[in-house]
């Protein structure tokens, strides 16, 4: 291996050897894999080092994307592939491994090393095999989840710059609130929550939710309208007022300087106070026309220098500290 993706797997994988780890470069082709994805695959090193992902692993298929709506050739690799096609680090994605010996589930994170462009180069991605998410799953089917989250997608369809938003802050909340030591109950209430944040933004045109440059006074009154709309369409649901109260705050600001109402400090709902740190990091990491995407640790900077004002001082630590000290963030 060269010195520089030598540098750049010694930078994000650091102590982390337990869990299972590749890096593709751009043209899917393997420079590293560790002993654990080795064991977890039931291979060997040298079947895999310098072979594509659809030689190692898909007998030659080559993996696919097709715009937003992801479908590839084995989808236990679709991390890397997303992370490559929309030039955006993922944290703590699901995905189904059948690979796997002892757990068919995991979550997924992944890094990316640029090149001087702003083009992807390299990518890592981190695998952790999980088992509750299945039961997660099955504890909400009650309600009508992917009907939810099908909603909740078309809704991030509409605009270009967003993604699989909804999904990432989703999944975000959920491990928040797990890390936070809140009962089941309210892990279920925060998925949701990031779920179905964005709903409102079914009431903003397109042109201006898409629109590249700064926006009017005019057009963020629009934009300044989605938290109460959103709230006003869940709160419709029967089992749902939490969950919408939480979406009607989640642009406050902890001064008291967002919208819609100017809530300040506590008198946010703390379900909200989480959804501004999770909505906010993943707008950051996420690739914008008139910017870059933040790496994870200069999004969590951001999110220290915003403690107090923007975000809530206690819960901002807590949420830097997920990454920092929990199995899945970064180790520095």
């Amino acid at each position: 291996m060269n010195v520089e993706i030598t540098a750049f797997i010694a930078d994000v994988i650091n102590n982390r050897q337990n869990y299972g780890w590749i890096v593709i470069d751009a043209d899917f082709i393997i420079h590293y894999v560790n002993n654990a994805f080795c064991r977890w695959v039931e291979n060997q090193k040298y079947n895999i080092l310098g072979h594509s992902l659809s030689d190692a692993f898909y007998q030659g298929k080559k993996p696919f994307y097709r715009g937003k709506d992801l479908s590839y050739q084995g989808k236990h690799n679709f991390p890397l592939i997303e992370t490559l096609e929309v030039n955006k680090e993922l944290a703590r994605v699901e995905c189904y491994i059948p690979i796997f010996v002892k757990d068919n589930w995991c979550l997924v994170n992944t890094y990316l090393k640029r090149d001087q462009s702003g083009k992807p180069q390299y990518v890592a991605a981190c695998y952790t095999p999980i088992n509750h998410y299945k039961a997660f799953e099955e504890a909400l089917e009650h309600i009508g989840v992917d009907i939810i989250r099908s909603f909740a997608k078309a809704i991030d369809a509409r605009d270009t710059y967003t993604g699989k938003h909804s999904e990432h802050v989703a999944n975000l909340m959920m491990e928040f609130a797990e890390f936070l030591g809140l009962p089941r109950t309210q892990v279920n209430l925060a998925y949701l929550s990031g779920v179905v944040h964005d709903i409102g933004k079914i009431g903003v045109p397109e042109d201006v939710l898409n629109k590249p440059a700064k926006l009017s006074k005019e057009e963020f009154t629009f934009i300044r309208r989605h938290p109460d709309i959103g709230a006003n369409i869940l709160a419709e649901i029967s089992g749902f007022e939490k969950i919408a109260e939480a979406v009607r705050y989640h642009h406050e600001r902890y001064d008291g300087m967002g919208y819609p109402e100017g809530v300040r400090g506590e008198d946010i709902p703390k379900f909200s106070r989480m959804l501004a740190l999770c909505d906010s990091y993943d707008a950051m990491t996420s690739v914008r026309c008139y910017r870059k995407p933040f790496t994870i640790n200069q999004a969590l900077e951001e999110i220290k220098r915003g403690a107090g004002l923007q975000f809530d001082p206690v819960l901002s630590k807590k949420f830097i500290d997920l990454f920092q000290k929990d199995l899945f963030g970064v180790n520095k």
